[in-house]
This record gives structure tokens, sequence and C-alpha cells, in this order.
């Protein structure tokens, strides 16, 4: 009589462990504020905290001039709603990419970012 193996997935034990580095984390926390604000990766910096259990992160960051301007014509959108957005986002980005719980995003404006978005055109 042959034996079959009647365990689903659920019920093996898998061998083995999964660790995101410190560094790792800081990568990620600064492309999705790159990525959320169109900046410079160079215009990034993130640091961590415990946050009660939770990924605490803390940004400083440049703003694009750009957004600045709009936050200055469009009566609906000031900077610190553009900063509460971002926040937002870079939480959700983290918490996809990293599967960790991000407790709180400080984020601290420390400049302005003159970029230029040339386009080539084909002639």
């Amino acid at each position: 009589m042959a034996s079959t193996d009647l365990t689903t997935a659920s019920e093996r034990t898998l061998a083995g462990s999964t660790t995101i580095s410190r560094k790792a984390l800081l990568g990620i926390a600064q492309a999705a504020t790159h990525q959320t604000l169109r900046v410079n990766p160079d215009d990034v910096s993130v640091s961590t905290f415990d946050d009660h259990g939770k990924l605490g992160l803390t940004v400083s960051t440049a703003l694009r001039s750009d957004d600045v301007e709009r936050c200055s014509v469009r009566p609906d959108m000031t900077v610190f709603s553009l900063i509460e957005q971002a926040r937002t986002t870079i939480k959700e980005r983290m918490q996809t990419v990293s599967g960790h719980s991000v407790g709180h995003v400080n984020i601290y404006v420390d400049g302005i970012a003159h970029i230029s978005d040339e386009r080539r055109e084909l002639q």
C-alpha cells in the first residue's frame, strides 16, 4: 500500500528566515520618497526609529520648485497638504514593499529643488 502525504501547504513548517536589513529599509524609504515627491534621491535622507513596535521613519527632503509654485496658485493646495499626501503615500509604499507595519512618518522639508523636466522632441 502506497503512502501519500496528505498535509496541506499551510500545515507544513518551512525552515529558514528572511531579514530585511536596516540599510535596505532606508533604501526603500528613500526610493518611496523620491518617487512620491519626484525629487533627486540625493536630496532625500532617511532614518528609522522604533514607534512602539512599528517602523517609524524620519525623512528629510527638498520639495520641487514647481510643486511649491503650484501651492502658491491653487487655493486648495498648501505645502502642508502636499506633505500630508506624500506622508500617506510613503507610508503605504513602505508597508507594501517591506511588509513592515509603519507607524509615524515625520517629514522635514529642508530646501527647494530646482528640477527641470527637459523633454527631447524627435525631429
